[in-house]
Parts: structure tokens; C-alpha cells; sequence
């Protein structure tokens, strides 16, 4: 078995729904300090006008804070031990693992282009993992695996060395033709 660790980060762009997404968080933002100025002036008396503008400005920041990093985020793939990991990483800070699996049980592994595409369209897959920069990116690959109970798809961007480390771990499950070894 190869003791090689090899590491990486896959930073989606901002576009379509990324971009979505925090295109709403921000006007949410504004609409959530609108209404709470909004409010105080309202329902406050002037001289209590400062203090509560502080306090809704700093609820406005803690907001932020707590809901900006989950827009944020990142993939890491592990492959290590026969085994690749796949994790999001929240603004930096906080990581989940979303799957780990043994190499040698993928059951399809290949470059995604079209006819991957019609290939995995034919195919019940259940749950899909998908941890690239965009949907399309250069160099995207998939692998095809059953996790117990679901069939499975990642949808990944790996360096050279990470596709000839899986296909040195797993080469039955290659599409053919598609990498240079």
C-alpha cells in the first residue's frame, strides 16, 4: 500500500447559486438593520437612541459573524491509507467530513465529460457529492460507489498525483483511455 498523503483544497467560485446566495444574505443584512432602526426610532425616546442603535448594530455584526461563514466554503480531499476523504470546510474555520471511502470500492472512475455524463445519467444513483470549483472546471473527475445502502457519485478537481494515486489503488474502476499515467 502507498503511505503517500496527498492533500488538497478545491475553492468553489462565485457564481450561479454561490453567488445567489450571498447576494441574498447581503440584502438580508441591510433589510435586518433597516427594521431594527426602524423600530427604535419608533419605539424609543431620543435619548435611548444611541445605546439601542448600539446594541442593533453589534446583533447586526453577531449575525454576520455567525451565518457569513457557512457561505463561505471550501472542499478538502484527503487520499491516504487507500482511503479518500472528502470534507467542506465552513469560512475557514470549521470542517465537516461529508464522506470517507476505501478506494478499492469504487466501482467507476473517470474523467467527467459527455459521455460520463450519459453514462452516470443511466445509472440510480442516490446522493451526489459535489466538491468543485465550478460545474465546469478543466480537469473534473467522478467516482461511483456504494456506501452500504446508496449508490454514490463525487464529483471532484484532482492534481495529477491524486488521479494516478487512485489508479494505482483502484485501476479496474478507470474508465479507459481517459488519464495519462
Amino acid at each position: 500500500m502507498d503511505n503517500r498523503i496527498i492533500e488538497y483544497i478545491i475553492k468553489p467560485k462565485n457564481q450561479g447559486k454561490t453567488l445567489l446566495k450571498k447576494a441574498f444574505a447581503i440584502i438580508g443584512y441591510v433589510f435586518l438593520a433597516l427594521i431594527l432602526a426602524l423600530l427604535i426610532l419608533a419605539l424609543s425616546p431620543p435619548l435611548l437612541y444611541i445605546p439601542f442603535f448600539l446594541v442593533a448594530a453589534a446583533f447586526v455584526a453577531l449575525t454576520v459573524f455567525v451565518t457569513w461563514k457557512f457561505l463561505c466554503l471550501e472542499y478538502e480531499l484527503i487520499i491516504s491509507g487507500g482511503e479518500m476523504t472528502v470534507s467542506v470546510i465552513y469560512g475557514r474555520a470549521i470542517t465537516k467530513r461529508l464522506v470517507s471511502v476505501p478506494i478499492n470500492s469504487f466501482l467507476h472512475v473517470g474523467e467527467y465529460d459527455d459521455t460520463a455524463y450519459e453514462a452516470l445519467c443511466q445509472m440510480s444513483l442516490q446522493r451526489n457529492y459535489v466538491c468543485v470549483s465550478s460545474m465546469s472546471a478543466q480537469k473534473m473527475f467522478y467516482a461511483v460507489f456504494d456506501d452500504g445502502k446508496d449508490r454514490c457519485v463525487i464529483y471532484f478537481e484532482a492534481p495529477d498525483n491524486a488521479i494516478r494515486a487512485l489508479r494505482q489503488a483502484n485501476a479496474a474502476a478507470f474508465r479507459a483511455g481517459n488519464i495519462k499515467s
